[in-house]
């Protein structure tokens, strides 16, 4: 049996801050880094996942208008809005990230396109 001591939560979402440069969907390259896109409120926080190929691909055919970041760095716990490091302007978003992200590209269908593999 497990015991955890101090603050426990029964939350399925997790307070998160990326600092990153936005860029378009057309503008990803995969080999330059880690890139994440920030989407739709879900249960108990906002979208927010990696973009794996596999998603990358499929995103053209998802109508909602997604904000992508390539990663510079993540926090937990902080805000504001913008900040510069090393002379270049990063953009910084900040919220409660649903533990239930879209991570594959059937969470992606399931949630934007309202797709379950029973249809």
């Amino acid at each position: 049996m497990k015991i955890r001591h101090g603050f426990v939560t029964n939350s399925s979402s997790s307070s998160f801050v990326l600092i990153g440069k936005k860029v378009a969907l057309q503008d990803i390259d995969l080999r330059k880094g880690r890139y994440v896109a920030i989407g739709n409120y879900l249960c108990e926080g906002q979208d927010v996942f990696d973009i794996s190929e596999d998603i990358l691909a499929a995103l053209p055919s998802i109508d909602f208008d997604f904000e992508y970041c390539l990663v510079e760095q993540e926090i937990y716990e902080a805000g504001g809005d913008k900040i510069v490091l090393g002379g270049g302007e990063y953009n910084i978003w900040s919220g409660e990230a649903d533990q239930h992200s879209s991570d594959t590209v059937d969470d992606l269908l399931e949630n934007y396109q309202g797709y379950t593999d029973e249809d």
